[in-house]
C-alpha cells in the first residue's frame, strides 16, 4: 500500500497531504504563512498569486508586489512570524528550521528577548515540533563586520545554523569562509 502523502500527490487532495508528519528545513519567517491566514488577520484582500510565478525571481516579486504593500512595519513582522507557525502547524510540519536575518532579530531588541518572542509562537502554535532558528547573513553585507559581531548572537546558542541569502552570486561562497564560516565553528553549528 503506497503511503498516504504519494497517495495525496496522486490523487490531489490537500487532506491527505496535509495530514502527513513533514519536515520544512528551510523556512524563510516573513514569508512562511499563508496568504489567507494573513489576509483574514489584517483585514485585507491579498490577490492571489499567478498561476505561473517564473521561477525565484517571480515568486520575490509576486511578493513585493501583493504581501509587501500590506505588511511593512514591525508589527506586521510579527504578525508573518505567527502565520510561519500557524501554517507549520496546518501542514503537521514535526521539524521546523526557520531563518530570520539579523536585522529582523535586533529589531526585537536582544537575542533572549527575540528567542523568548519566538518560542511564544512555537509554543503556541506547534509545541511538538522540533524548532531550529537559523541566523541569515545578507550577502551583500560586509563580512568581517558580520563576523565580528558573531559572537552577540551565536554566543546564546539558540541558533542552529546560518544561512547566506539575498542573491547567491554576489559574492562567491568563499568570501564568508575565512571570516563568517571559520568563526561559526566556534558555536558547533
Amino acid at each position: 500500500m503506497e503511503n498516504i502523502f504519494v497517495e495525496g500527490l496522486k490523487e490531489n487532495d490537500i487532506n491527505k497531504l496535509l495530514a502527513v508528519p513533514k519536515s520544512d528545513l528551510h523556512n524563510h519567517s516573513t514569508k512562511g504563512c499563508r496568504r489567507e491566514w494573513l489576509a483574514q488577520h489584517l483585514h485585507v484582500n491579498i490577490p492571489e498569486p499567478p498561476q505561473h510565478l517564473e521561477g525565484l525571481d517571480g515568486m520575490q516579486t509576486w511578493f513585493r508586489s501583493s504581501i509587501k504593500p500590506f505588511c511593512n512595519g514591525y508589527e506586521n513582522m510579527l504578525l508573518r512570524w505567527e502565520g510561519a507557525f500557524a501554517e507549520a502547524r496546518r501542514n503537521n510540519i514535526t521539524r521546523l528550521v526557520m531563518n530570520f536575518g539579523i536585522a529582523e532579530v535586533d529589531l526585537v531588541g536582544t537575542v533572549q528577548e527575540f528567542q523568548e518572542l519566538i518560542e511564544g509562537f512555537h509554543k503556541t502554535y506547534c509545541p511538538d515540533s522540533i524548532f531550529e532558528a537559523e541566523l541569515t547573513y545578507p550577502s551583500f553585507g560586509n563580512v568581517e563586520e558580520e563576523a565580528d559581531e558573531l559572537d552577540k548572537y551565536a554566543s546564546s546558542g539558540y541558533f542552529k545554523a546560518i544561512d547566506i541569502c539575498a542573491g547567491e552570486n554576489v559574492k562567491p561562497f568563499e568570501a564568508f569562509l575565512p571570516n563568517l564560516y571559520i568563526s561559526i565553528s566556534e558555536y558547533s553549528f
